[in-house]
């Protein structure tokens, strides 16, 4: 079992600002009593934000917010506008992409950006809304509202490539193994639902085959099986069988679904839709709608589902910036990253460093001294936000 782990944090003196309780909280702590995570969380810190600085002023910091080891927003040459897509390349670089018509490439030890893909250097011309890495780690795939694909070397950092794709692409992402990128197309009434693969052979992105009726996609970890929704189904193809027909994998009964993920061990399949439901593995109907009872509108959705290394628990991002860990049998809430105690308050996103060790999010934020909503991309060490209970 995980639970939360305990706050420890240097005080200085607190005021008389804020409720009975959370005073309470901070007398304790002072004294050097332990607080609880979740009674952080019950008494509302930070209830403010006027409250949240006046606490960092003197020296205490807050749970998750001590925990950030980078936060890159528009005051270090971060994104100036809504966050798309994160992926990692290895554990210590992240890729970013936005609707500043801009990627970034972060070296998370420093907390830089290192490199920036935009329209003067090759890049995109409208708003990115995805990124993908490949197999061997060369390659950087990007797309977006251009309906481009544009290929970049990672090490050189030169672009290698660039496809019109035709359509705009929903999702796009490398096979786990092998050299092969797929590309489903925005899913509305008046397009006809594709998935399109393409190989990278002798420095080009070219036609591989095309998967009609087929919506939302995810590469099985051997990078040889795919599963797809369909119109009410999820189904399975074998990509090494050539001409190869998809066969049923399970039904799905309720709204379009938004994100498809195996496990890393590649026993179990999980789903989200748009209205809140999650499965995990359609044989065996453990499902969930996380959304329900906790936010009753129709606007919520889930914008990211991403297992544990281990296979065993899963995070699960909303819209309104919320990242939720639970454990993938039972559905035990195991931790909630939130606009409480160092999250988001719109759009949050959730992606694990290949070695499970970091988990990096963005979403949308309030930066001191800027104006209006901002976005950020924050950094936090997976073991400082849950433990295991000894």
């Amino acid at each position: 079992m995980l639970k939360q782990k305990l706050i420890s944090f240097e005080m200085g003196n607190p005021g008389s600002e804020g409720s009975v309780e959370l005073n309470k909280l901070l007398r304790r702590h002072k004294a050097g009593g332990a607080v609880t995570a979740k009674e952080w969380l019950s008494a509302g810190l930070p209830v403010s934000g006027r409250l949240l600085e006046k606490i960092i002023a003197e020296g205490a910091f807050y749970d998750a917010l001590k925990f950030v080891t980078k936060n890159i927003d528009r005051t270090n040459n971060g994104h100036l506008d809504g966050i798309n897509s994160l992926s990692w390349h290895g554990s210590n670089t992240l890729i970013s992409a936005s609707n500043d018509k801009t990627v970034k490439i972060i070296d998370v030890n420093r907390g830089e950006v290192v490199f920036t893909l935009g329209l003067n250097n090759g890049g995109h011309a409208s708003e990115v809304i995805g990124t993908s890495v490949s197999a061997d780690g060369r390659l950087l795939a990007s797309t977006g509202y251009d309906k481009l694909i544009i290929i970049t070397d990672l090490e050189t950092r030169e672009v290698k490539a660039v496809i019109d794709n035709g359509d705009l692409a929903s999702q796009m992402t490398w096979s786990p193994k092998g050299n092969k990128l797929a590309v489903t197309n925005w899913m509305d009434d008046a397009t006809p639902e594709t998935v399109k693969i393409y190989r990278w052979e002798n420095e080009a992105l070219v036609p591989d085959r095309k998967i009609n009726m087929a919506g939302n996609f995810a590469w099985h970890p051997n990078g040889q099986l795919m599963a797809f929704s369909s119109r009410g189904s999820i189904r399975l193809i074998d990509l090494r069988v050539a001409n190869s027909r998809p066969v049923d994998f399970g039904d799905w009964k309720y709204g379009l679904i938004k994100e498809m993920c195996w496990s890393p061990n590649g026993e179990k399949l999980a789903m989200a839709d748009r209205s809140g439901h999650v499965m995990i593995d359609p044989a065996s109907k453990n499902w969930r709608q996380l959304l329900d009872g906790r936010r009753r509108d129709s606007s919520i959705y889930i914008t990211s589902l991403e297992w544990s290394v281990d296979s065993k628990t899963i995070y699960v991002g909303d819209n309104c910036g919320e990242i939720r860990h639970y454990n993938a049998e039972n559905w035990e809430l195991l931790f909630s990253l939130n606009k409480k105690n160092g999250g988001y308050q719109g759009h949050g996103i959730g992606r694990l460093s290949p070695d499970g060790q970091l988990l990096a999010t963005s979403g949308i934020v309030t930066i001191r001294g800027v104006k209006g909503d901002d976005v950020a991309v924050r950094v936090f060490p997976v073991q400082d936000l849950v433990k295991a209970d000894e």
